[in-house]
């Protein structure tokens, strides 16, 4: 699996994001990009602490690695 850091400006080029900077996520960390995901301080609803930030990252990998099978499958499938 390969993990991006992707540099987000205050112009929320790759997500939409709050006046505070923060990307807005849904339950599985999933943005508004399509296959893009965010985790730890950068999300609207974190903690700020480093257990919820590592909890994140797993949620996140999880949630990533789901998204690039279902596209597997899919073009398996010749969809």
């Amino acid at each position: 699996m390969l993990v991006l850091a992707i540099y987000l400006t205050p112009f929320g080029i790759f997500s939409p994001c709050t006046r505070q900077l923060y990307i807005e996520t849904d339950e599985n960390l999933k943005t508004t990009v399509e296959g893009i995901y965010a985790a730890g301080d950068v999300r609207k609803c974190s903690l700020k602490q480093v257990v919820a930030a590592s909890s994140d990252g797993a949620v996140a990998a999880t949630s990533a690695g789901e998204y690039l099978e279902s596209l597997r499958e899919q073009d398996e499938a010749g969809i």
